[in-house]
């Protein structure tokens, strides 16, 4: 493991454990080789953030992506919701930006190179991403009737 991705981890670990977090607690299983990287799910404010870092494929650079699902892709009205998720992209998402994943999700994101990622830094992508997504996960689907992500579990 290279020398800045133990480092990133070691921030992220110190991070969790000053915000009175477990973070093996909140360690998931990687797919690949869990030498390269960690990846957790915890909740911060009401949203459910995953943060990932790897490690480039030399092991030199290491790499960190934020997310956070906050809904379904409505059914309905599909180039209205893309286009309005295109337009909060450029005007309103700092740090971050809104994608949709495999699995018909559309996630906040925020990614970045781990060079000269310090502390304070890393806080605020999470509390923009997480402020981001407990804004957006209501706004979203009262204008465009999708579903928020958990809502349905809870019927």
């Amino acid at each position: 493991m290279s020398t800045e991705l133990n480092r990133v981890i070691a921030m992220i670990e110190k991070w969790m454990g000053e915000a009175e977090l477990d973070p093996e607690t909140l360690l998931l299983p990687l797919e690949d080789d869990e030498d390269t990287g960690r990846t957790w799910a915890l909740k911060h404010g009401s949203a459910h953030v995953v943060i990932n870092v790897q490690a480039d494929e030399d092991d030199e650079l290491a790499f960190l992506h934020i997310y956070a699902p906050i809904l379904d892709v409505p059914a309905d009205n599909r180039e209205a919701f893309y286009r309005h998720l295109l337009e909060r992209n450029f005007d309103s998402l700092t740090s971050c930006a809104f994608a949709i994943d495999e699995a018909e999700q559309v996630v906040i994101t925020a990614d970045r190179s781990t060079a000269g990622l310090s502390v304070d830094e890393f806080d605020e992508l999470i509390s923009y991403l997480s402020s981001f997504a407990d804004y957006y996960d209501n706004v979203l689907a009262d204008a465009f009737g999708a579903t928020m992500l958990g809502e349905s579990d809870e019927e």
